[in-house]
Formats: C-alpha cells, sequence, structure tokens
C-alpha cells in the first residue's frame, strides 16, 4: 500500500476517533514525522505504543486510579468469598504489597472486613512509596 493511502487510512482513523486537542496535535505530529522522513507508519507507531507503555508504567497509580483497578479485580472473585478477602487478594495479584501491609503495617482486611478502608490506603502507600525509593 503506498505511503498517500496509508495517509488517507490514518487521517480517517483520526477523524472518527474522540480526542482533544493534545491528542490531535500529538496524532498529526506523529504522521508528520513519519512523512518527513519516509518512515514506516506501524512500525513507529509500535514503537510510540512501546515508548508510551514504558514511560506509563514508571508513573503511580493515583488513588482513585488504585481503588479503581482493585474494584475491577474483586468482580472475578468467589461470591463464597468476604469482601476483605477479595480486597486482600485483589492487592496481592495486582500491586504484591498485601503482605506487607498485613505483616508490617499491622493493617488486615483478610480476617476482618473493618479493616477494608484503612487496608486499602495503608497498602497504597507502600505502592507509592515504591516507585520513589528504587
Amino acid at each position: 500500500m503506498n505511503s498517500e493511502k496509508i495517509n488517507e487510512k490514518y487521517n480517517k482513523i483520526i477523524s472518527n476517533l474522540t480526542l482533544n486537542n493534545d491528542e490531535k496535535c500529538y496524532a498529526l505530529a506523529l504522521q508528520e514525522a513519519v512523512n518527513k522522513n519516509g518512515l514506516n507508519l506501524r512500525i513507529m507507531l509500535q514503537k510510540h505504543i512501546a515508548l508510551l507503555t514504558e514511560i506509563v508504567n514508571e508513573i503511580p497509580l493515583d488513588f482513585d486510579e488504585y481503588k479503581q483497578l482493585i474494584d475491577n479485580e474483586i468482580v472475578n472473585y468467589p461470591s463464597t468469598w468476604r469482601e476483605g478477602q477479595k480486597v486482600f487478594n485483589a492487592i496481592d495479584s495486582l500491586f504484591n504489597v498485601a503482605r506487607k501491609t498485613q505483616f508490617e503495617k499491622g493493617v488486615d482486611c483478610f480476617y476482618d472486613d473493618n479493616n477494608i478502608d484503612d487496608f486499602i490506603s495503608t497498602s497504597y502507600e507502600i505502592y507509592s512509596e515504591s516507585f520513589f525509593n528504587e
């Protein structure tokens, strides 16, 4: 497929997306760089996706994002489990800080559902500190 047809397809895709101004500028700047340098659009997009994924993975979630991932995960656990068990296992699976929260910080929601909010907050502190102590 020639570059003109690829650009047409790219423009059609971009125009069908709901993008804010910054996103549109980024998409058009990327296309311009591809055209200017004669690069393969697909390869350039894959490289940008890999780069952006690496950057995103190095930035900690804010508390609301953290909590949302936990909420999304616990729906996958058996209904026979108590909420504290679900939260503990979700945090352990997603962030690997549940045992540290339980044993080092002394906050336990696995056996006591009354500690769920405190457990989530404390586990988030441990999670977020790990990004700045590397």
